[in-house]
């Protein structure tokens, strides 16, 4: 008698299955995407070891599952579209992502504070919104006077969304899609090579560390990262907390510069600090006022920065308690990007220029 374990396995008769199921089936198997939205300018990736461009390509291809059969790809089609530049949407799976920011153009000049149009006319369409934590504070760094600026995008991204993702690390993985289809950490067919994932999952990001580890170009931010999860880990409490102080800061702006500090109890509480000495002689800061607030040494100057270092919120305080009630939520996510090109060997690289029509 032969071993049945050897026999090849038999085909299982999808074909035969009702064509109700079949439908339910090709829908389930329609992959979920990361939509970049990128601006219609060239544009410089800040990232100067990897240009991104391989895993865009391959995240804006329509889904492996468009060219199986006529069947699945009357589905496809039904659920996705085609956008300018040649990009394939969902509006009922996919995330769209705005992963960059205004400084990266090399043809837009003057405010880094304008999110229309490129990522605002994907407004109430797609699962969510995504943009990257530069748009609101830098990730990498602790926020020093530069960064505590007024935002203005605070208050567009406010008006728009009521729940932001945002990519606090990049984690780009050099593998052949082969290797990254196989890992099944990039969709079931590995047509999504661009995931979002929580920094609290430890046991995934294990598991990308796994396929980084394998490959055969590896870049030293990649290893830094997944070498240092406590050190990750503790800055991102400390991004959360000058998130919110940002955007106390940028509430309580509004008010200082109108002066209407009218209805809010006891507004010079709103910041904790300790007492300013001079030549041993005690100091009272005025907490109403944006030059003792700031870092700025110059009284004369109209200050909009914040001395983090310095000040704290207060948050007890009704006010500040009122403002970050009304705060977006911001749900922090690490990016891992499939990229089968070689890019940590190829010399002089430079960051991409790319033009999108």
């Amino acid at each position: 008698m032969s071993d049945p374990s050897l026999e090849p396995p038999k085909p299982f008769p999808f074909l035969d299955l009702p064509f109700e199921i079949r439908q339910i089936i090709w829908t389930l198997c329609i992959p979920a995407r990361i939509f970049e939205v990128l601006p219609r300018h060239s544009w410089a990736n800040p990232d100067a070891d990897c240009n991104y461009a391989a895993t865009s390509d391959l995240n804006w291809r329509m889904p492996t599952l468009g060219y199986v059969c006529r069947e699945s790809r009357s589905l496809v089609l039904k659920t996705g579209q085609w956008e300018p530049g040649h990009c394939w949407f969902n509006p009922t799976l996919d995330i769209p992502f705005m992963q960059w920011i205004p400084e990266d153009s090399q043809t837009i000049w003057g405010s880094d504070e304008d999110l229309n149009p490129d990522h605002l006319q994907y407004q109430g369409r797609g699962r969510g919104m995504g943009i990257v934590a530069r748009r609101i504070l830098d990730f990498k760094t602790r926020a020093s006077a530069i960064d505590n600026w007024i935002n203005e995008d605070l208050k567009v991204l406010a008006e728009s969304e009521k729940e932001w993702l945002i990519t606090v690390r990049d984690i780009v993985i050099h593998t052949t899609i082969k290797a990254g289809r196989r890992s099944g950490l990039f969709g079931l067919l590995g047509d999504t090579p661009i995931q979002l994932v929580e920094p609290t999952d430890t046991a995934t990001i294990e598991k990308y560390c796994e396929l980084w580890a394998s490959g055969q170009h590896r870049l030293p931010d990649a290893g830094e990262f997944f070498n240092d999860q406590a050190g990750f880990h503790r800055r991102l409490r400390e991004w959360v907390i000058e998130v919110e102080t940002i955007w106390v800061w940028n509430q309580w702006w509004d008010r200082c510069d109108a002066g209407k500090f009218e209805g809010i109890p006891d507004p010079e509480n709103v910041w904790l600090g300790p007492p300013y000495k001079r030549n041993d002689e005690s100091i009272d800061w005025n907490l109403l006022s944006t030059t003792d607030l700031s870092t700025s040494m110059d009284m004369f100057s109209e200050c909009y920065n914040l001395d983090m270092e310095r000040f704290s919120l207060h948050k007890e305080h009704p006010f500040v308690q009122e403002c970050l009630a009304r705060m977006p939520r911001f749900h922090p996510r690490v990016m891992f990007r499939l990229c089968p090109d070689k890019c940590p060997t190829q010399p002089n690289l430079r960051p991409s220029m790319a033009t999108y029509e």
